[in-house]
Parts: structure tokens; C-alpha cells; sequence
């Protein structure tokens, strides 16, 4: 086996074992960067999307035949649906949407002026175009606001 020679004195050459220990070493590393550069990637994609609340309140024309607004039955694109009968318990819902982007809301309020005299709305849409978590939008036939 030859050696080199350093100021701290005879070094073995590389030999095959070193070699490999190194190259190993080198893909670990390569791979432990990939797999952190992939999570990073991945957590920006998701911050793509979020909730945000929006409520549809009678002063906006969701009740328009009196009453109050009881339920909604909603859908913001692919993204977020209620249950097919609707979200039961009051005039607000929380879908995912996409942030900076314009998102449209399909939505129809169920209202309630007595027990026996409720109704179905027609259907409208509006779009939104949420910036952050949490935001509040408030949508009806005869416009929006938000916060």
C-alpha cells in the first residue's frame, strides 16, 4: 500500500473501502437534501389553499321573500361542497379555497319565516378572492364585503 505524505505525517492512499464509504456517504447526503427540498416544496404548495369563512346574510338579499337564513347549500369550484342537503344551522359555512385567485361560489339559503313556511332560494354565484386564513366574506343576490 503506498502512502502520502503530510505535515501530520504518512497518509494511506484511497483505497476501494475508502472510496465507497465516501461515495455512500455523498449519496446520503444528496438524498437527505432532496428529501428536504421536497417537504419545502410541498408545504408552499399547500399554503395554496386554506378555509375562510363565508356568511350570507339576510341584509344582503338571501332571504328575499322574509324569514331568516337557516341554511346553504354551497360549492367553491372542485375544491369544497357542503352535504348535498345543505350546511343545517345557520346563515355561515367554511370551504376551501384557493388563495390569491378568483374563486367562485355557487350557493342557494334556505329560509325560514315559520315552521311550515320555509323555502329554497334560487341559485347565485359570486366570486371571492381570498388573501388569508380565516378571512370573512359576506355574499347575497345583491352583493358582497369582506374583511
Amino acid at each position: 500500500m503506498s502512502t502520502l505524505s503530510t505535515a501530520a505525517g504518512p497518509r494511506p492512499a484511497w483505497t476501494p473501502g475508502r472510496r465507497l464509504r465516501l461515495e455512500l456517504t455523498a449519496v446520503v447526503v444528496a438524498l437527505a437534501l432532496s428529501v428536504i427540498a421536497s417537504c419545502v416544496g410541498t408545504t408552499e404548495a399547500k399554503a395554496a389553499t386554506g378555509k375562510v369563512y363565508v356568511a350570507f346574510p339576510t341584509w344582503l338579499g338571501n332571504a328575499p321573500n322574509g324569514g331568516q337564513v337557516v341554511a346553504v347549500w354551497a360549492m367553491s369550484g372542485d375544491l369544497w361542497a357542503t352535504p348535498a342537503s345543505g350546511d343545517w344551522g345557520d346563515d355561515r359555512i367554511y370551504p376551501t379555497v384557493r388563495f390569491n385567485s378568483n374563486n367562485t361560489i355557487v350557493f342557494k339559503t334556505y329560509c325560514q319565516k315559520t315552521f311550515w313556511r320555509s323555502y329554497w332560494t334560487g341559485g347565485w354565484s359570486s366570486s371571492i378572492c381570498p388573501t388569508r386564513f380565516g378571512q370573512t366574506f359576506w355574499l347575497g343576490p345583491w352583493g358582497q364585503s369582506h374583511n
